[in-house]
């Protein structure tokens, strides 16, 4: 670090992972709007590879200075790890809960704390983004032995959630926000960086876009199955998915709709 860098604001960032979601397309702008003023550090579970994600999210972050901090052992290998948190949720959770508390143990000493994914207890009050609510802590109607346990593991506070600046990702976010945890909180769309070229109007085509992960639970077969309803009716519509895969533990369906898409070449693309 050079002798300009010491005298910057100090920032620690928390987002336990890098799966290829929505969510950490908000995390990797954050640290892209970040980066240039602040001296940034990054805690996550595994090392991260910025040149991959740069490329998927159009960031520039493997040309700024940036720190990331690991917290689980080199030798406790992404390739290890990712197919675990992908699979299981029992794993995934207490591996969250784990560097919740690792974070609050490590952040003492920054300027500014703050979580990109979702509302969490970082020992101190700081800022963080909900994409949704109840996703780090069990929802208290859910709470089960599991739950406590990892409650238990980060010392989570509600309380302390609860003293968090907050920004949510949607005014219907921040609705489930004042339901779920009684404050208030600011709403900050995710970013959406492209460059469109303008078409003139008449040269456009008839199609719909599906973007996102192509996993079950965003339901891309759906997509399909309603628009070949509507070409059935003699609308001739064509749909383009697109979007990164879920890992290893989503392959098959991955797999399944790439297959839809081969059948129906004429007017599906992915």
């Amino acid at each position: 670090m050079n002798q300009s860098q010491t005298t910057l604001k100090t920032i620690a960032i928390w987002q336990p992972y890098f799966m290829g979601g929505g969510a950490e397309a908000v995390s990797l702008w954050i640290l892209e709007a970040l980066a240039p003023h602040y001296d940034v550090t990054l805690f996550t579970l595994n090392s991260i590879d910025l040149e991959r994600l740069d490329i998927l999210y159009n960031t520039h972050l493997s040309q700024q200075t940036i720190t990331v901090k690991p917290l689980l052992p080199s030798a406790l290998n992404r390739d290890f790890v990712k197919p675990l948190i992908a699979n299981n949720r029992k794993v995934r959770s207490g591996l969250i809960h784990w560097s919740v508390r690792a974070f609050k143990e490590l952040n003492r000493d920054y300027d500014l704390v703050l979580s990109t994914y979702n509302g969490i207890d970082m020992g101190r009050r700081g800022l963080q983004y909900l994409h949704w609510v109840h996703v780090v802590e069990p929802s208290p109607k859910k709470m089960n032995t599991w739950g406590t346990i990892v409650m238990k593991i980060s010392d989570f506070s509600l309380e302390n959630l609860q003293k968090n600046i907050t920004l949510a990702n949607s005014k219907y976010t921040a609705e489930n926000i004042k339901d779920a945890y009684g404050i208030e909180s600011r709403v900050v769309y995710p970013p959406v960086v492209t460059e469109i070229n303008a078409i003139p109007w008449e040269q456009k085509e008839n199609s719909f876009l599906c973007s996102g992960r192509i996993v079950k639970p965003k339901q891309p077969h759906q997509v399909i199955e309603i628009l070949q309803k509507v070409r059935d009716r003699g609308f001739d519509v064509k749909l383009h998915i697109t979007g990164g895969g879920g890992g290893a533990y989503q392959q098959s369906y991955e797999r399944r709709i790439k297959k839809i898409a081969a059948q129906n070449s004429d007017w599906i693309q992915v």
